[in-house]
């Protein structure tokens, strides 16, 4: 232990080193795994389409994005890299990071499996609590998952290897929980692959026609790490701003209310659901229920806004004010035509 006294000034000192350090450190990490924007590979083959098709047209890029942090991604190939040969070992006659060859449509696509085992195909998933849950609740892979999966079990029987069942084991990266879902690999999901890969090579030929599967930037980390970004958008797009989803025809418009009307009123009724259910739920003790667990966050304080404004009135002082933009305003003005009305 030194006899020197260490200043506030040489802690703060200390600190910001740290944190600068964790953020090169994680970007040194991202920029170690960057590819050719224009690489296609099994893993990408459930991606946006229309990225997709700029990748395999080999169309010049718009966007040179910077190189993040992306410390949720870096953490779960960090998490990759330690468990699944620990995995492996117990799986015996399991490979991992298994080499493998799709042809289709015309293409040769690679990629390497997460844990190749005897008869099957394992992909490890590191997801966040929210989409641990949604797999929980819907029992089954998320569709660019089950493509990307299904695309790596072709490849290995196309190898001469057959392929029984292919799993997709989800894992929370923050807090190792895990939820495993299995499905046999069958013809429809074979072809599946064949018909997605064949569309890509399709829709390469124009790649600017291919349909967008992201909301664009500020609203998809897709879109704000896309090489394309400009191309897709618009020469005003810029990463994690909104602004180029702006439509201006009024066919466009009209879609555009009835998406807000359409989804305030699934929201209107499922917050009346949720009144209903916590109703239901008044007198049941805390605990787990099946697939849930039942129970309440710690109590927060919070600002009581209204006794704050009275005490400044009380001590004559001026209640501090600002401009707040109205709340947004769309009614249902006329009688909403049905789909297929008017059509002979």
């Amino acid at each position: 232990m030194s006899g020197d006294v260490i200043t506030v000034e040489e802690l703060a000192t200390v600190e910001h080193r740290l944190r600068t350090a964790m953020g090169r450190a994680f970007r040194a990490e991202t920029a170690s795994r960057e590819r050719d924007p224009h690489h296609l590979g099994l893993s990408s083959v459930g991606t946006c389409t229309r990225r997709a098709a700029y990748a395999l047209a080999k169309t010049p890029v718009s966007d040179r994005p910077p190189v993040r942090e992306a410390r949720q991604a870096n953490l779960g190939t960090w998490e990759h890299a330690g468990l699944l040969p620990r995995l492996s070992e117990q799986l015996p006659g399991s490979r991992v990071e298994s080499k493998v060859r799709l042809r289709a449509a015309g293409l040769e696509l690679v990629g390497s499996i997460d844990l190749d085992d005897l008869d099957g195909v394992v992909d490890l998933k590191t997801v966040g609590e929210h989409r641990l849950a949604a797999v929980r609740r819907l029992w089954r892979p998320f569709y660019h998952n089950r493509v990307q999966v299904s695309s790596y079990a072709l490849a290995r029987l196309q190898m001469g290897r057959p392929v029984r069942w292919v799993a997709y084991l989800y894992m929370d990266r923050a807090s190792g929980a895990e939820e495993v879902v299995v499905e046999p690999f069958t013809n429809a999901l074979a072809l599946e692959v064949i018909d997605r890969v064949t569309l890509l090579r399709a829709l390469s030929a124009d790649p600017d026609r291919a349909p967008r599967d992201e909301r664009g930037p500020g609203l998809s980390l897709s879109c704000d790490e896309c090489p394309w970004l400009k191309r897709c958008w618009g020469p005003d797009a810029e990463p994690s701003v909104v602004g180029p989803q702006a439509v201006s025809t009024d066919p466009e418009i009209i879609a555009a209310l009835a998406d807000y009307d359409d989804a305030r009123a699934r929201a209107s009724q499922a917050e009346a659901d949720k009144k209903w259910a916590l109703a239901r739920l008044n007198r049941a003790a805390y605990g787990t229920y099946g697939p849930y667990r039942y129970g309440r966050k710690r109590d927060i304080e919070e600002t009581d806004r209204a006794a704050a404004e009275q005490r400044l009135v009380d001590l004559g002082e001026p209640v501090p004010k600002k401009k707040k933009r109205g709340a947004v305003d769309i009614k249902v003005v006329s009688r909403v035509p049905q789909p297929g009305e008017g059509k002979p």
